[in-house]
């Protein structure tokens, strides 16, 4: 052991290298192993020395700036196959060309900070962050499962022209998982791994055909509620089509007057200030087909207001009944996703969930995702498992589940092999990382700090 708290490795003192403006570009510690161990090759053969050559090895910085071990090592061949190898070095991670001490510092660091934050922190390149990052992600959640909520909720969200797969705690605002694709067998093969299938007594859903079918099959028991969000959004996007429409028989300055206030007819009549409810009323004066589609949208947010489900099927059908004829052709949408999914949507009304804090999250994918933050799909679900998640990794879960007086034993005990030891990481035995979700909340608060 020397002052570089290597052992086996003899270390001279280090050489600080600056630019043009004597600011510290480099260091460098030239370096010569101990250890004389000769690495091995084809069995039962003497490998035959060679010459010494020097090896760049990055590590923990002792400056501002990279730190290189310059390590003087004895190369071997083999007289047999007649491959050339270096002597065996310790400390040295076997996939980068780093020390195993900077890998985890760069390990934690990637995971707890942005990945330009790690990069400055250590003296490295952010690419070398993320290819760390990368390594250890695969590793950890390769098998990564999570133990089904009472309230399961599923949503996508298109982000980088490509719609992703969300599934989420909605009682606790947890999101559980997030897929590359919302394709049936993507999602069939994560539902597989679920372990408590029949604990799911809501799901939560979009009108997308391949959730409600899945629902049936992995989740028997629960009752499939349409989530309201995606139910009276159809009513704005009716609105919409009314102005779109009125706007183009408009002339003059009228044209752009209610262009400009987009936004106004999309928002609920209480939720304007006086002044806002003033304009508003200027502009429906306009023409009655913009007054009566403002009037059809409030009643249609008004039904998911009303206490029983009773009440809100009979509003339905007076709203349908007493819809005028000049609009309905802009509310078909709704019309026809009412008859097709009436059963499901009205389930709302007697297990009230809703997917607000994920549409918050989606909205905020978006920015981020114009802000260019640098996360590819699969590291920004990575590196939130890995953050927030509480993973239990398989070599723990046994001793995790013991602590918990044999709870979660009881739940998973039929996947897991009583004859695999606590260490046993090998495939098929079936143990597996266990997840508690994500935090939104706190996944939230980090992405506008530009933390996470």
């Amino acid at each position: 052991m020397n002052w570089l708290r290597l052992e086996n490795l003899e270390a001279a003192d280090p050489i600080v290298i600056k630019d043009s403006d004597g600011r510290v570009a480099e260091v460098q510690v030239p370096c010569v192993s101990t250890l004389g161990a000769v690495p091995a090759c084809c069995l039962g053969v003497a490998m035959k020395r060679r010459d010494k050559r020097v090896i760049k090895i990055r590590d923990r910085r002792l400056e501002p700036a990279p730190t290189w071990l310059h390590i003087k090592v004895q190369r071997w061949v083999c007289p047999n196959c007649g491959r050339i190898k270096n002597e065996a070095i310790d400390h040295i991670h076997p996939d980068h060309r780093i020390t195993q001490r900077l890998f985890e510092d760069l390990t934690f660091a990637a995971v707890k900070r942005p990945f330009e934050d790690a990069a400055n922190l250590n003296a490295v390149e952010v690419t070398l962050v993320k290819r760390v990052f990368d390594a250890v992600a695969e590793e950890k959640l390769s098998d990564y499962r999570f133990v089904a909520p009472r309230v399961l909720g599923v949503d996508e969200k298109w982000l980088r022209k490509r719609p992703r797969w969300v599934a989420y705690d909605v009682e606790n605002g947890f999101a559980l998982e997030l897929l590359q694709g919302r394709d049936e067998p993507t999602v069939r093969s994560l539902l597989n791994q679920v372990d408590n299938p029949f604990d799911v007594e809501v799901f939560c859903q979009d009108m997308h055909w391949p959730y409600a079918h899945l629902a049936q099959e992995f989740f028997p028991d629960a009752t499939v509620v349409i989530d309201k969000f995606h139910v009276v959004k159809m009513a704005n996007e009716a609105m919409d089509e009314v102005r779109k429409a009125v706007q183009k028989k408009l002339q003059g300055d009228v044209v752009l007057r209610v262009s400009n206030r987009r936004r106004l007819f999309l928002r609920r009549w209480e939720d304007l200030s006086r002044e806002g409810q003033d304009v508003l009323a200027e502009l429906l004066a306009l023409d009655d087909r913009l007054k009566l589609g403002y009037t059809w949208k409030e009643k249609f947010f008004d039904i998911f207001e009303l206490p029983t489900r009773r009440d809100a099927e009979q509003a339905w059908m007076r709203w349908l009944m007493d819809m005028p004829s000049s609009i309905k052709s802009f509310f078909n949408a709704i019309r026809w996703n009412m008859k097709t999914w009436g059963p499901l949507i009205f389930n709302y009304f007697d297990h009230r969930y809703t997917s607000g804090k994920v549409e918050n999250f989606n909205g905020l994918l978006d920015r981020m995702n114009l802000m260019g933050y640098g996360y590819t799909f699969p590291q920004l679900r990575a590196k939130a498992l890995l953050k927030y998640g509480n993973l239990i990794p398989k070599a723990d879960l046994r001793m995790f589940m013991q602590e918990h007086d044999g709870a979660l034993a009881a739940l998973l005990g039929p996947d897991l092999d009583e004859r695999a030891m606590l260490e046993d990481r090998v495939e098929g035995t079936g143990w597996y990382t266990l997840g508690s979700g994500i935090p939104m909340a706190q996944w939230v608060a980090d992405l506008e700090a530009r933390s996470f």
